[in-house]
């Protein structure tokens, strides 16, 4: 029985036929006679049946093929992945400790165990407050951190300015009785919109583009900064933007101190300087935390002989293989010699010692003497792996979690749901993964045209962040995308033009790409640091084409003001429908989530005086208005619109709104 093989293309001689004498009347319409007398439908004729024998061939080309076609695109499989997770810790009697690798299992789980990624010591220490400073007022968040409630840890809008450490935003983490001193304090943070997928996309260690902040503690009088340079915090949140763990090793005791009306030992983290380019949301935060993964180690386990033949194959005890990656050694004299895994032999010689795994089953396969060299006969082999259940360890957040040996604490719980964990990728979907990318612009141009406009900037965010982004900037659409999607930044709104160099206003730059950037913060005039725009052009930069000259800035502002007066109707409370109007034209207003659209207000978009109608018409309890005028920057009031420049946004003013 023959094997089926995929249909790509399932046009037959027939199909291709009619199809090429459809178009005979748009392509050709000089062309009237189509019968099959016609010598140009007997060529028709003959090219259908030339194209018919290639796609008879191209749907014959192999799985193996088509893998290879792929890798030589830059696309490999998937291997198959360890599910992670965060386990929390509480114990109420003496500290416990554990190296990293200690495996701990799910309730009713112990085929899925998981091992920890660090050490970590339990102590009898409890985190009972959790209290935010915004730079100016402190606010207890600890309910909503027993709920599970997000929360913003340095208020709505953070910005690390000021001499006054006291003065600037702080995290402020409240326990029940002194920390150890000398011992390592594991916190677990969890941040909105900031999973393991964006740490996988940035360099390890690497510092936030602008905010710099830093750990203390207090003695009850006053704070010590916690160095990280010796070992005294390690913080891998980079500044509140990242889930990560915090490690604290206090070299002095707490003292307990009262924040906000609440007495504790506590340890803060404060803005330091910079600003976020959102407000950072803080999801979950816990003590005595340790990340964890679905996955154990075989170390040297014996897995055959050698037995002198070509092509031999053995399979591993145990499989899946945890990202697809084994190290195979033979015992050959008293000496243990490595071999390397390849995805095949293609490369591979005589004298190469090369093996290819099928990390969903285990198998290893060595070569035959011509492709890969051959396993010496009595040879041993001994194989170190990770094995793992993948997508199985996807377990749900709960209680009960047991140390597979030694000693399990009072309660040991995932924080959050096991997730990431995945087999290995099948072909279809690496086919489709790889079209996603490599159709990425023209992804991007259908989107425009079907919204009918120039920009990405005023579709919907949502639906273009789930459009894979393009590996080079080809147009103003990839540049808008790009900017978007650069590792480590939370980037609002990005706009492109072309010809426009803002040294340059009023005159052409040809060859010239501008790129604005708009983050979130300071809210109502949000403005990107210098950090910022370093890193949407260092992402930028190596992805435009040769000569293409590119500046990375932010947008320039027009304050708009609204003078009005208005009536309202019979009953409604006046202080409530003057606060409102406010409130509306602002909102209107926002260079973020303003706009007609409720999209940003559109780049070198005019305020039209009709518009602005509309909104105060629109507040409840407003009768009609009375008298309407608009301010834009220092011009002097006026009846009708305000001009806006192409590559300016506006914000909202003062407003001076009357009711009468």
């Amino acid at each position: 029985m023959a094997l089926p093989l995929p249909d790509l293309d399932t046009r037959r001689w027939a199909d291709l036929t009619e199809e090429a004498r459809t178009l005979l009347p748009r392509l050709a319409p000089g062309w009237t006679d189509h019968n099959v007398h016609d010598p140009g439908i007997t060529l028709i004729e003959l090219i259908a049946w030339l194209v018919e024998q290639d796609i008879y061939r191209v749907n014959r080309v192999p799985p193996r093929h088509r893998r290879k076609f792929l890798q030589l695109l830059g696309f490999s499989p998937w291997q198959p992945t360890p599910a992670r997770t965060v386990l929390g810790f509480v114990h109420s009697g003496a500290s416990l400790s554990w190296p990293a690798g200690t495996s701990f299992v799910p309730p009713g789980r112990p085929d899925v165990p998981f091992r920890t990624l660090g050490p970590l010591v339990v102590h009898p220490t409890a985190l009972t407050t959790v209290q935010a400073h915004d730079g100016s007022l402190v606010t207890d968040h600890t309910r909503r951190w027993r709920e599970g409630s997000p929360l913003p840890p340095w208020g709505a809008d953070p910005t690390g300015t000021g001499a006054d450490p006291d003065a600037q935003p702080a995290l402020y983490l409240g326990f029940d009785q002194p920390l150890p001193v000398g011992e390592p304090i594991s916190l677990w943070l969890a941040f909105a919109g900031a999973g393991r997928a964006e740490r996988a996309r940035l360099t390890p260690g690497s510092p936030h583009h602008s905010v710099r902040s830093t750990w203390e503690y207090s003695d009850g009088t006053t704070w010590h900064e916690l160095v990280a340079d010796s070992g005294q915090a390690t913080d891998e949140t980079r500044g509140l933007t990242l889930d990560g763990p915090v490690v604290l090793v206090l070299p002095g005791a707490t003292g307990p101190v009262e924040i906000g009306g609440t007495s504790a030992h506590y340890v803060r983290c404060r803005l330091v300087a910079g600003r976020p380019d959102d407000v950072p949301v803080l999801r979950t935060v816990a003590v005595h935390a340790v990340e964890a993964e679905q996955a154990q180690a075989r170390v040297d386990a014996p897995v055959g002989t050698g037995g002198g033949t070509p092509c031999e194959r053995l399979t591993l005890p145990d499989a899946p293989v945890a990202h697809g990656a084994v190290q195979v050694r033979t015992v050959e004299a008293n000496a243990l010699v490595p071999w390397e895994a390849r995805p095949d032999f293609d490369a591979s010689g005589r004298r190469d010692r090369h093996l290819v795994l099928d990390a969903a089953t285990g198998e290893v396969r060595f070569g035959d003497g011509e492709r890969g060299r051959v396993v010496p006969p009595g040879a041993d082999l001994l194989a170190t792996y990770d094995v793992t259940a993948a997508a199985a360890g996807n377990v749900g957040a709960g209680l009960g979690w047991k140390a597979v040996s030694g000693e399990t604490p009072d309660s040991v719980r995932n924080l959050v749901p096991a997730d990431g964990g995945r087999g290995e990728e099948d072909l279809e979907h690496l086919a489709g993964r790889a079209a996603e990318v490599l159709w990425a612009h023209e992804r991007l141009v259908e989107l425009a045209e079907n919204h009918r406009t120039d920009t990405l900037d005023q579709i919907d965010r949502a639906q273009v962040l789930a459009l894979a982004a393009p590996e080079r900037a080809t147009s103003l659409l990839d540049f808008e995308r790009l900017a978007l999607d650069v590792p480590g930044t939370r980037v609002a709104r990005a706009r492109a033009w072309a010809s426009i160099d803002p040294a340059y206003p009023g005159l052409s730059a040809p060859g010239t790409v501008t790129v604005a950037v708009v983050p979130h913060l300071p809210l109502g005039r949000p403005e990107p640091t210098s950090g910022l725009l370093a890193a949407v052009l260092g992402h930028l930069d190596p992805r435009r084409t040769v000569g293409t000259r590119l500046r990375v800035v932010g947008p320039t502002y027009l304050t708009v003001r609204v003078r009005a007066t208005c009536a309202v109707l019979t009953g409604a409370d006046p202080v409530r429908v003057r606060r409102e109007l406010g409130e509306a034209v602002d909102a209107f207003l926002d260079p973020v989530r303003g706009g007609p659209r409720r999209l940003g207000w559109p780049f070198g978009r005019d305020v039209y005086r009709a518009e602005v109608l509309e909104v105060l018409a629109g507040v409840s309890g407003v009768d009609h208005v009375r008298d309407l005028e608009l301010i834009g920057g220092d011009e002097e009031p006026s009846c009708g619109n305000v001009c806006v420049a192409q590559t300016w946004l506006v914000a909202p003013g003062e407003h001076e709104i009357e009711i009468g």
